[in-house]
Formats: C-alpha cells, structure tokens, sequence
C-alpha cells in the first residue's frame, strides 16, 4: 500500500483502445484535490491539474502522450484541456469558468485520440 503522500489520485477507468492494429490503454485519473502543476511556483494554486488521462503504447509499455483538466487562476477560473506529448505541449480545448464533467473531457479526448497519438 502507498502511503498517502504519494496517491494523490484515483483511477477512475481504463480503457484498451485497438487503432491500426496497435494496443493501447488509457489511465483516466481523478485527483482527490487539485494538485499544483508546478510546486515552486509562488502561487502554486493559481495553475492546478484536476485529471489526467495518460496513454501508453502496450507493445512498449511506455506513456506516449498525457491529456490534463488544467485550472488557472488569472482575474477568474479557466479550465483548459491540454495534452503533453514528448517536450510538445499545447491546448485541445478551453471550457471557460465552469468545471466540465468527466465525460465531456473523455468525449473530447476520444475525438482525438488517434491523430495524437501517430
């Protein structure tokens, strides 16, 4: 067993997805609280991950690209959808104040997923 400083997180689903005869399995994780994306920010709550949903390659067990529910904090809260492939990182999609709920990101990120992930 983890101890609690370390599980942070629940896996919430996994899913194997087949795309061109090639496996794969996506992680999606819920954060039990938001977690600062960098801890040595100086306002480390302002930039805060809420999911993620990580894929792997299952012929090389290995993360190929991570999608995140991201909080920022600039006059108001921002909830942007982002993906981290290799040092390549950018927006998928931007849902404004309101939080979305977990299927709209899955939806969003199975609508994508197989261009992402060539």
């Amino acid at each position: 067993m983890l101890p609690m400083s370390v599980c942070n997180a629940f896996v919430r689903e996994r899913i194997i997805l087949t795309v061109s005869f090639h496996r794969y399995r996506i992680d999606c994780a819920e954060f039990f609280e938001p977690v600062p994306f960098n801890e040595s920010s100086p306002s480390p709550g302002d930039h805060v991950k809420i999911y993620r949903f990580s894929v792997y390659d299952l012929s090389r067990n290995e993360v190929i690209i991570r999608y995140f529910l991201e909080r920022t904090k600039d006059t108001i809260y921002n909830h942007v959808l982002s993906y981290s492939k290799g040092s390549d990182r950018g927006q998928v999609q931007v849902y404004g104040s309101m939080c979305p709920n977990y299927w709209e990101i899955r939806r969003s990120i199975m609508k994508r997923i197989e261009n992402d992930i060539k």
